[in-house]
């Protein structure tokens, strides 16, 4: 063993830092020789010769280290002098490799000195930060470089070129061994492992994980399609398609890369035919795939605004919907003759098309027309049917109706079926024909916007509706539920022929799942599925009963699983004996292994009765060891507080803010959709009057009952209508030491007229409810009127390009505030819009909010106040 001498110190730029050690390094050798035609003078050549994937690097103790052919040797845990094989005869050069993880809570500048008997470089997650190829005076490889160590766990990377030696090295100073680093300050600190597991304290490390998404199954259940997706090193996601033979249990197709991939659909009568979608600059690619042949064939190139794609049984004709481009004036104004004028998502230039897939032969269906917007369609089972709906504007609310039409494609003719009123914001969608074709099931508003309506319902409680497609009658199948169903032109609504009822997806609790209701039954009742992990995000049935479904908890995030029963038991069987036991297996799961590495979040489920006697869910995440130390915790409070819960899923920002050090607690007040059409209508004209009272006794019964949290040091924060919140708990209490609201309404007035949607919600959020006959509510619970009141430190982040909630809307809170003489900061996100679209900003964005709890509710102003010091 040949004895490679390495020092490495970070120096402080405050003298009385303290200094740490390191003497324990994961080291590994790998035999190497110059390139060819290379000019051997160069050591340079030699530490370039190897190209380590540092997104995938991840050393352990005893697993075979990285090579360009095949692995050779392993990390080895090396205490003291860090140790490498002598380059044998037959290979006199090789590389040595040294690496330790360092981990910080604060992260800053430290000063880095190194030192070794060879040439070496030195990397910090991935990036290479200094190299010294050239012996100084004594005969040492040294050099000195001030880097920024940022917070969490770092990968120091040291690479060596070991070459045999001629004469022994003598030092007249201490072995040089050791990783020595000090920081710029006393306030954090600093530790080092050779153990690989993962903390989460970086926002960025968001992009860690992969996703599964969009499952569809074959008719016959054999196969399985879905969509994967993960980041890459310019943290762009990317994404490709993958087919599973369920039978095999292996994969069968893979496309990747697949831009802009979408719309998976087996063809029905065809059960090896797969469909799917991909888009570009020039519009989208209809594209088929045979998994018998192995044929793909582009079906359709470069249509514009591809919306969704449908296909029959029967002949091979398609049928997909598709908003045309329509000639954009050169003129620099615009005349806003209607409302709809202004809406980005009013798709009055959206069409049927049919398409014949053999030849390519296709037909425009509808036409576009300025007084209406096409919206959703599906086929009956027979083929001779299709159903598609259009919105068109009315006089008063709901401001649309929705009319339903049947169209015949053996006679080119169509009738229309009935006409609904329906608010904008859940109109209905997700159609499906039940099988003897005279019915069609849909997910719609759980109330029907009728004129003489005494009770204004939260219209975002959803229900599964029955419209007879000869009379027009409709019937609310899943009325007064506690559930509230999902709804998309994806369709979140199944047949399953194996039990003869309809399948969705809907909303309970903080759950998300999936439910059976057997519609010809007497008295109709909905059951739920059981399913492994609480929170289903897609589903897809077979024509017998195989269930593909994507799903996580808070713990685990999204997998793929199959369910399969009744006359498919048998092949359960066969999946199951290969893959597992039970009704559901596990097909694959794209961040197992990186969960072994993750030190997660423990998640408690914690709930109160309000003073109405309503119970208000919620959960506590906080750090696993936490039941053993003897300290106080600073608390994060989280909430929405509008209509949709916060829930089971997997959720990463919660555990980021775990490994920063808070608990977090995340609560449901009432006005959600989801556990029951009570509870949900609390939200009509509400805007904070029970929501923030909500929140605020639930903070007060946690921190009485928790004696682990510190009553002093209790942070809130919501987004968009969360961020409203946040605006009217600061004018009503001072529990919190520090709030922040992102892309907030502070004025209710203003964003009914101003946000691109206001009128729209405000027909859920403030029915019949209007600036000339409430000022109760536009003006008395708008908190830019109770400015004067609010004493807590306040944090306003907004998009620039914001139309959901313009920015004036944190911009008339930030001037107000400062003429008060208030603690209010205001960042301001150029080009974003209400989700951020850029990377770094959304990265940049949780990283204000941490620095900004950090300093009020850590006393650790350091990283905020140095971010505006550059």
């Amino acid at each position: 063993m040949q004895r490679i001498l390495f020092l490495l110190l970070l120096l402080p730029a405050l003298v009385q830092a303290d200094t740490l050690t390191v003497n324990t390094w994961l080291t590994a050798y790998r035999a190497t020789e110059w390139p060819l035609f290379a000019d051997s003078a160069d050591v340079n050549v030699l530490l370039d010769a190897d190209e380590i994937p540092f997104e995938s690097f991840r050393p352990r103790q005893n697993e075979l280290a990285p090579t360009p052919t095949n692995a050779y040797g392993s990390w080895e845990k090396t205490t003291g002098d860090a140790a490498w094989p002598r380059p044998s005869f037959h290979s006199p050069h090789g590389l040595g490799y040294a690496v330790v993880y360092v981990h910080t809570m604060t992260g800053g500048e430290v000063k880095v000195n190194a030192a070794c008997p060879q040439p070496f470089v030195i990397f910090m997650d991935g990036k290479e930060i200094a190299r010294a190829v050239k012996p100084k005076e004594d005969g040492r490889f040294s050099m000195e470089e001030t880097v920024t160590l940022e917070r969490g766990t770092s990968l120091l990377f040291v690479k060596s070129v070991l070459r045999p030696d001629t004469a022994p090295v003598l030092y007249v100073t201490p072995p040089l061994d050791r990783l020595s680093l000090s920081f710029i300050s006393n306030e954090g600190t600093i530790s080092f492992t050779v153990d690989p597991r993962r903390t989460l304290e970086r926002y960025e490390d968001f992009t860690l994980f992969a996703d599964v998404s969009s499952p569809v199954i074959s008719p016959d259940g054999r196969y399985l399609a879905c969509i994967r997706s993960e980041y890459g090193p310019n943290h762009k996601r990317e994404s490709w398609l993958e087919v599973w033979d369920l039978q095999r249990m292996d994969r069968a197709y893979t496309l990747r890369p697949a831009k802009g991939i979408g719309n998976l659909l087996f063809v029905p009568s065809r059960n090896g035919l797969l469909l799917y979608t991909t888009s570009g600059e020039d519009g989208s690619d209809i594209w088929s795939y045979s998994l018998f042949t192995g044929e793909t064939k582009r079906v359709k190139r470069s249509v514009e605004g591809l919306v969704k794609i449908a296909c029959t049984r029967g002949d091979p004709i398609l049928y997909y919907t598709a908003d045309e481009e329509i000639e954009k004036s050169n003129r620099d104004y615009q005349l806003f003759d209607e409302l709809e004028d202004r809406l980005t998502d009013w798709t009055r230039t959206r069409a049927l098309f049919s398409l014949n897939v053999e030849n390519g032969v296709g037909a425009r269906v509808t036409a576009i027309g300025d007084s209406f917007a096409l919206d959703d369609f599906a086929l009956s089972p027979d083929q001779g049917m299709i159903l598609f709906t259009r919105r068109l504007p009315r006089l008063g609310r709901p401001y649309y109706d929705t009319e339903f039409w049947v169209y015949y494609p053996r006679t080119l003719k169509a009738n229309k079926l009935a006409t609904l009123p329906v608010t904008f914001e859940t109109r209905p969608l997700s159609f499906t024909w039940l099988p003897k074709g005279d019915e069609i099931a849909f997910v719609s508003a759980a109330y029907l916007s009728e004129e003489n309506d005494t009770l204004d319902h939260n219209l975002t409680q959803t229900a599964l509706w029955i419209m007879n497609t000869r009379t027009g009658q409709v019937r609310n199948l899943t009325a007064g539920s506690t559930f509230s169903i999902e709804e998309d032109e994806s369709n979140v609504v199944r047949w399953s022929y194996e039990d003869n009822s309809l399948w969705f997806l809907a909303t309970q609790g903080g759950e998300a799942g999936i439910f059976r209701i057997n519609p010809y039954a007497e008295k109709p009742v909905a059951e739920r599925i059981t399913t492994s992990r609480p929170h289903v995000s897609a589903f897809d049935l077979s024509a017998f009963g195989t269930c593909a479904l994507t799903a996580s908890s808070p713990t685990e995030p999204g997998a793929l699983f199959v369910r399969v029963s009744g006359s498919q038991r048998e092949q359960s069987e066969r999946i199951a004996r290969r893959a597992g036991s039970g009704e559901e297996v596990l097909i694959f799961d794209p961040n197992a292994g990186l969960m072994n590495d993750v030190e997660g979040a423990t998640i408690e489920p914690w709930n109160f009765v309000n003073q109405d006697g309503v119970t208000i869910e919620g959960w506590l995440y906080y750090d696993r060891d936490l039941p053993t130390m003897s300290k106080t915790w600073p608390l994060i409070v989280y909430y929405y507080a509008g209509v949709s819960p916060r829930d089971l899923r997997w959720r990463f920002t919660y555990q980021w803010w775990v490994a920063n050090g808070y608990v977090v607690y995340v609560l449901n007040p009432v006005g959600c959709v989801g556990y029951g059409p009570e509870f949900a209508d609390k939200h009509s004209n509400d805007w904070g009057t029970l929501a923030s009272r909500d929140i605020i006794e639930g903070v007060d019964k946690l921190l009485a009952a928790k004696p682990f949290l510190d009553a002093k040091r209790v942070g809130a924060y919501g987004g968009s209508y969360g961020g409203f919140i946040t605006l009217d708990l600061a004018t009503k209490t001072d529990r919190f030491a520090a709030l922040a609201s992102l892309s907030g309404i502070s004025n209710i007035t203003s964003y009914f007229g101003g946000g691109l949607w206001g009128f729209t919600y405000g027909d859920i959020a403030l029915p019949r409810a209007y600036p000339w006959n409430r000022r109760d509510v536009y003006v008395e619970k708008s908190p830019i009127f109770h400015a004067d009141k609010i004493t807590t430190p306040l944090l306003l982040a907004h998009g620039a390009a914001d139309v959901n909630v313009p920015t004036v809307e944190s911009d008339q809170m930030f001037v107000a505030l400062k003429l008060l003489g208030k603690n209010v900061a205001y960042v301001q996100f150029a080009g974003e819009d209400h989700i951020f679209a850029k990377h770094e900003n959304r990265v940049v964005e949780f990283e204000l909010l941490r620095e900004w709890f950090d300093m009020h509710l850590k006393n650790e102003p350091a990283a905020w106040n140095g971010r505006w010091k550059k």
